[in-house]
């Protein structure tokens, strides 16, 4: 792998924590801060809980080891669907864009970027991302809803 490809791998591979991380770091300015963090980490949470049952009923191999071409992200033997990258940042941005439109419209834009960037590293089908952008939605939908149940 060369050094660009690298750089992407990383960043691909560790960009749903950087998003979080931003999310989070923009909102401890805020009064709002104690809220998205449980919000957030709530819908993170059932999202990997979702996402890995996924996995364990749908045992789809990933497209390199489909195709025999090596990936252009990090090796993982997980199944590939639905992708967790995906679904965790997209529960994220639902929750955001719930707390603060236009901050949920930038960090959407970014974790569009992050999850087509999976399909470009050969680490997942289009239909993998797809899946995970829609779950991730209704997981991080459900989190408000039930947050507003309670208010």
């Amino acid at each position: 792998m060369n050094n660009t490809s690298s750089l992407l791998s990383i960043i691909n591979t560790y960009g749903f924590l950087v998003i979080l991380g931003l999310v989070l770091g923009l909102y401890a300015q805020r009064k709002k801060f104690l809220k998205g963090i449980g919000l957030i980490g709530m819908s993170t949470f059932l999202s990997v809980v979702v996402g890995v049952l996924f996995k364990e009923l749908f045992l789809i191999p990933r497209p390199f080891l489909q195709s025999g071409v090596e990936p252009r992200l990090g090796l993982t033997y997980f199944s590939s669907f639905p992708s967790l990258h995906t679904m965790i940042v997209f529960s994220a941005v639902m929750v955001l864009w719930n707390l603060n439109k236009k901050m949920g419209v930038v960090v959407g834009v970014l974790a569009l970027i992050l999850s087509l960037g999976r399909v470009w590293g050969g680490v997942h089908f289009g239909v993998d991302v797809w899946a995970g952008m829609v779950i991730g939605v209704l997981i991080g939908r459900l989190v408000v809803d039930f947050w507003h149940s309670l208010s």
